[in-house]
């Protein structure tokens, strides 16, 4: 009985340390299913700083096609190069379906507003 007994105690000692070595192994080792998948539709993964996660930025079906507001856009409605806020003009539907790590002029209603840059 004694003997069972550090036998428990042992096991009851290690077993914490061995399960959580075992699942920082496997959190390192295996592939990230969401990368995979947004990489085999065309999409770029773009990994966060500071979460162990990461976003998928998917190609828009619409992209280029000239419009006047983001609502006829899967993404946004973008006017092409620099422009001041406040001009009428017509945009082009945006590329991607995330809006980062770019400096884009939204097209509201056909009317520019002015350029803003997510980093």
């Amino acid at each position: 009985m004694k003997r069972n007994r550090s036998i428990l105690l042992a096991l009851g000692l290690l077993l914490p340390g061995l399960l959580y070595v075992s699942s920082q192994a496997s959190e390192s080792t295996l592939p990230d299913g969401q990368q995979v998948q947004c990489e085999d539709k065309g999409g770029q993964w773009n990994p966060l700083k500071t979460a162990s996660a990461g976003q998928c930025n998917l190609p828009t079906l619409d992209a280029g096609k000239i419009c006047n507001d983001s609502s006829e856009c899967q993404s946004a409605c973008v006017a092409e190069g620099s422009m001041l806020p406040g001009l009428h003009t017509s945009g082009i539907c945006y590329g991607w379906s995330l809006l980062e790590s770019e400096c884009l002029n939204p097209v509201s209603r056909g009317v520019t507003q002015g350029s803003t840059c997510d980093e």
